[in-house]
């Protein structure tokens, strides 16, 4: 029993991992910029594996499909439900506070929102989750992915997507 226990410790000692979670609030609209009412997940894992320190850091968020069109912005203000979209990245930026409008906060937000077509997007996100080494922050990103991909303003939207995240992390 006590080399068993051994084992564990040094495996801990060894591979540890831990998923930190913050939420980068950005503006909904570019004419707008004032109002910070969506929701970026920035999932962060450090892996510290025989004496080298692997760190990171992934993008997430959720947005409807062809956000700038005004017959989408009509629909969600009407609490129709639009496609939507989970979007991830990879990026370098680690930010400490979410709330920060440093530099790498507005890098982060260019990022994830640049506007692709719906089918590269969802190959840029599922090609990331791909190559994510961390195996729980794979895992986790594969739990994300089942969220439903239907946006609705009031019901269904990305600060409810955020909410969701932060209970599977």
């Amino acid at each position: 029993m006590i080399f068993i226990y051994s084992l564990l410790l040094l495996f801990t000692f060894c591979y540890t991992h831990k998923i930190n979670i913050n939420v980068i609030h950005s503006s909904i609209l570019k004419g707008i910029p004032q109002l910070k009412l969506h929701h970026i997940i920035l999932l962060t894992t450090t892996t510290t594996k025989e004496k080298t320190i692997e760190t990171e850091t992934i993008a997430v968020d959720f947005s409807p499909i062809n956000q700038p069109s005004p017959v989408t912005l009509l629909k969600l203000l009407a609490g129709i439900n639009v496609p939507a979209e989970i979007r991830i990245r990879q990026t370098n930026e680690n930010i400490s506070n979410s709330n920060s409008n440093s530099t790498n906060t507005d890098s982060i937000i260019e990022n994830i929102c640049l506007q692709h077509d719906e089918h590269i997007s969802k190959q840029i996100s599922l090609q990331t989750v791909q190559n994510i080494k961390n195996i729980d922050l794979n895992n986790t990103l594969h739990k994300i992915l089942q969220w439903e991909t239907y946006m609705n303003l009031y019901t269904h939207n990305c600060q409810h997507f955020s909410h969701f995240v932060k209970n599977i992390v």
